[in-house]
């Protein structure tokens, strides 16, 4: 979680890839369950978005981080 701190509010996997590291995926999935991520499709690619409840929290702001 800490490091969203100070970061957007969507991501893509790319992005989280870069962020979380080699086991990205594995963290992208508990936190998509426990509810600080939620997914959605775009046209051709996934979102990842915080949701309002964690965003003030997490000191976001809008935007996309590709």
């Amino acid at each position: 979680m800490e490091k969203f701190v100070g970061g957007k509010t969507d991501y893509t996997e790319s992005a989280l890839r870069k962020l979380l590291g080699k086991e990205w995926q594995d963290i992208v999935n508990d936190l998509t369950t426990i509810g600080v991520l939620s997914k959605r499709k775009s046209l051709d690619e996934t979102i990842y978005q915080i949701p309002f409840v964690c965003r003030k929290g997490l000191d976001l702001t809008q935007g996309r981080v590709n």
